[in-house]
């Protein structure tokens, strides 16, 4: 059994077993890291074998080190190093508050801050929208030609049709807000540049329609309470109206 530790054998295993955890951790980091530790253990067995190093497979190792070093360098960059602005954090906490926090930073700051001013519109009925918006601050009322349909707060999304099925807004949103200075404050991605952009980024992705996939369950569960409340309020008034006629001609106090 020493004898075994002692050879360059264990570190063969041990390399081994290091390459087999990476490929079975979820954490790209540490599928970086433990990658790392495998092709070092090589490494020094390449380097100190007993007919002399071999230094075509000693290369190819360190190239290999010197990538997962660098991407696992890199992540903890985007980890550690790179801080959401406080607008940022909330657009964050409203709106992605559960997703892995690294894929939720590139996509913020892949988008573009757009401040809207009081009856500005985001998006036209009819019209296909050049932008996915996530609005920030403020709130945004949905009509149909002139009705308000629906008005949206910070954390719901606007102009998912267009970007998701490519079709025109069944809609008009318009920027409305007690505040006239700032009514609406949004944070916008060109639609095309983001489609590319998530086809690049599976992570990203993941993030953008988890998030897109609530807004839309709430917005459908905000619409149906609506559609419901008439009849809710109908039937009440009909319950109360039908009890009527049993005390009607009665004397207080009769029998």
């Amino acid at each position: 059994m020493l004898a075994f530790l002692q050879s360059f054998e264990t570190l063969i295993h041990v390399g081994f077993v290091a390459t087999a955890l990476a490929f079975l951790v979820r954490d790209i980091l540490w599928l970086r890291l433990l990658a790392t530790l495998s092709y070092s253990l090589f490494c020094i067995v390449a380097v100190t074998l007993a007919d002399g190093p071999a230094w075509h497979l000693v290369l190819w190792y360190l190239t290999f080190i010197t990538i997962n070093l660098g991407h696992a360098a890199y992540l903890l960059y985007e980890r550690t190093l790179v801080k959401l602005t406080a607008a940022e954090r909330r657009v964050r906490d409203i709106a992605f508050p559960s997703l892995d926090p690294v894929p939720v930073k590139r996509l913020l700051r892949s988008g573009k801050w757009i401040d809207f001013a009081q009856t500005e519109c985001l998006t036209r009925q009819s019209k296909i929208s050049e932008y996915l918006y996530l609005i920030a601050e403020g709130e945004a009322s949905v009509r149909v030609g002139e009705q308000e349909v629906a008005r949206l707060v910070a954390g719901r999304f606007v102009g998912e049709i267009g970007f998701l099925a490519r079709r025109p807004a069944t809609a008009t949103a318009i920027a409305t807000a007690a505040d006239e200075q700032q009514a609406c404050r949004c944070l916008a991605w060109k639609a095309e540049k983001l489609r590319h952009r998530l086809a690049r980024d599976p992570a990203m992705k993941s993030v953008m329609y988890a998030a897109l996939g609530a807004d839309l369950a709430a917005k459908i569960a905000d619409q149906n309470v609506k559609v419901t409340r008439p009849f809710a309020v109908a039937s009440t008034v009909s319950q109360h109206v039908g009890d009527q006629p049993a005390n009607v001609g009665k004397v207080p106090g009769g029998r």
